[in-house]
């Protein structure tokens, strides 16, 4: 069939120059979309990761401020363990006077007033003797007490059980300062006496020192820095109230402490926030920092509505340009466009008829070329693909010589009657009727010739197997007289008896039922063997063979249907149309 080339008027009267402008706007609009967003995309990532950058740099440096208090601490604690008066007095287990007592006291103020690294930052410490009775204050800022004040304390028990490692005490009030206050805890052992624990001391750093560290962080305009130590307590927070607040339980806590440093999005009360985090490393404390994500991509939200309002103006000059050039489309576009539709519905039949010279003439050309290949390269497959089926049939059917063996068949069978032996006479009679069916030249017979044949097949194979299997056949009286393809069964069944009854221990059973349903023939071989799998079901000749036969003759709608379970069995429906097509 040729389409001709449209008459002017109707040519004036097409919506081709508007499916071109169409198809124009589909290509260049998504196309400018893309490049805006990726740009706006691209720019805003980098302001991004340059505001993330910088505000993980504040927290490294300020991570190392916290770092480095913490290391003036262990200096302090260790020079008032290491204290050799301090020692010598604790160490001793002797009674004394009050006057000796006193000269003990000032000795120890003397040597430990003013232990190593201690400075402003600190706001006291103190020394809790262990077996030792009430020491008078010592100036300086420090101060020396009987452990009876504190034994029963958490935080006291905890750092005896370190055994001499630094134990650190959550917010609390100072003794004598008021103020909040962080302690470093640590257990003093005798050098001398075998490591006997003589005092724990404690050494307060003000809540003010931390504020001075990480109370001045900017992040954004309502971003904050808290500090909270292995147990999800905050030890800092420029909210009063939220000092020594545990947050056990919070799902981004959980988040910070599965890594070292890092950050990720959450939202929290609707607001998409970043969370940036590092870890103090000496104490496995975390350093975190929470802004709302708009607050650090303001700049970038900026640049998106600049490149979105250059976006709107490319696409807009783009229309203008895709109208100009969708009117200039010659009229052949039409009769292409319509030929292409037809072979897109199907039909393969569809030429087209164009009488210019130009570019136009030439893709038609070039289309009829194509669908002539095409129309070409579906027979060759169709014909290839039967001669194939036909040739694996045939290759079937005459693997051995039929009227040879069918006469030697019968000369066995009068032999076995001979001898009075049924079961040889019944196998040689059953194969003499298969060898009958197989040379029958007829293609498609009836099914109950077919029925004759699988009934010959399985009683060869129940003197072969013995009592291994058991079977049914039953067929509605309506369908007996349908023809069907030749061998389309006795495939089917010698993959139930080898696949599915063979490998069972014990007896089985194959049934065969055969039936009209709808405009259907439904056969169904149903054994309760073990099962196939999938590589069984698909590797087989003659499975693969009946399948490809009921296709190629019927259309894929028709075919085979495997269900099979292990151990329970495997069922092959068989679709044929209720009459021959």
């Amino acid at each position: 069939m040729k389409l001709p080339l449209e008459g002017k008027d109707k040519v004036r009267s097409s919506k081709l120059a508007r499916k071109v402008f169409i198809y124009f706007i589909i290509l260049i609009v998504p196309s400018l979309t893309a490049v805006g967003f990726l740009s706006a995309w691209w720019v805003s990532r980098i302001i991004d990761e340059g505001s993330i950058t910088s505000i993980t740099q504040t927290l490294s440096q300020a991570n190392k401020n916290v770092t480095s208090i913490i290391n003036e601490t262990n200096d302090i604690l260790f020079s008032i363990s290491m204290n050799r008066e301090l020692q010598q007095s604790l160490d001793n287990d002797l009674t004394s006077g009050p006057l000796e007592q006193a000269q003990e006291a000032v000795n120890i103020n003397r040597s430990i007033s003013y232990p190593g690294g201690f400075n402003m930052r600190y706001r006291s410490f103190e020394v809790f003797a262990i077996n030792k009775e009430f020491y008078p204050d010592i100036s300086g800022g420090g101060y020396i007490f009987n452990n009876s004040l504190v034994k029963d304390s958490e935080w006291y028990k905890e750092a005896v059980k370190l055994g001499g490692n630094i134990y650190w005490r959550g917010p609390h009030r100072d003794y004598f300062v008021y103020e909040p206050v962080i302690s470093a805890v640590k257990l003093i052992k005798s050098v001398k006496n075998h490591n006997k624990p003589l005092a724990v001391a404690s050494v307060d750093i003000g809540i003010s020192t931390l504020r001075n560290i990480l109370g001045d962080i900017v992040l954004g305009k309502t971003g904050h820095v808290f500090l909270v130590d292995r147990n999800n307590n905050i030890l800092f927070h420029n909210d009063p109230d939220m000092l020594g607040k545990n947050l056990d339980g919070v799902e981004y806590v959980k988040r910070v402490f599965d890594r070292d440093s890092g950050n990720f999005l959450m939202t929290e009360n609707g607001v998409r926030k970043i969370v940036l985090f590092n870890t103090v490393e000496s104490t496995g404390w975390k350093l975190i920092g929470i802004v709302p994500y708009n607050e650090i991509g303001g700049r970038a939200q900026v640049i998106k509505n600049y490149t979105m309002f250059v976006g709107l103006l490319c696409i807009l000059l783009a229309a203008i340009f895709a109208y100009l050039i969708s009117v200039g489309v010659t009229r052949p576009m039409n009769v292409l466009i319509a030929a292409m539709k037809n072979v897109e519905s199907g039909d393969l039949d569809v030429r087209v008829d164009l009488k210019s010279n130009d570019e136009i003439s030439t893709l038609g050309h070039g289309f009829n070329s194509m669908i002539e290949r095409i129309n070409s390269l579906i027979r060759e497959v169709y014909e290839t693909n039967y001669r194939r089926k036909e040739a694996e049939l045939a290759a079937l059917q005459a693997q051995i010589n039929p009227h040879f063996l069918y006469n030697v068949l019968d000369s066995i069978n009068w032999m076995a009657m001979s001898y009075n032996a049924k079961d040889i006479s019944l196998m040689v009679t059953s194969l003499a009727k298969v060898m009958r069916y197989s040379l029958s030249g007829s293609e498609d017979v009836l099914l109950k010739d077919e029925l004759k044949c699988i009934e010959s097949y399985l009683n060869i194979q129940r003197i072969r197997y013995g009592d291994k299997f058991d079977y049914t056949l039953d067929f509605q009286d309506e369908i007996m007289e349908e023809k069907v393809p030749k061998f389309i069964l006795q495939p089917l069944v010698e993959n139930a008896i080898i696949h599915g009854i063979e490998p069972k221990k014990g007896p089985g059973r194959i049934s065969i039922k055969g039936m009209f349903e709808g405009k259907f023939i439904k056969i169904v071989i149903k054994d309760d063997g073990v099962g196939m799998s999938t590589t069984e079901k698909e590797e087989g000749i003659g499975i693969r063979n009946v399948r490809e036969r009921i296709r190629l003759k019927y259309g894929e709608a028709y075919g085979l249907l495997f269900e099979s379970k292990p151990g329970e069995g495997t069922n092959v429906t068989v679709l044929l149309p209720g009459e021959v097509i």
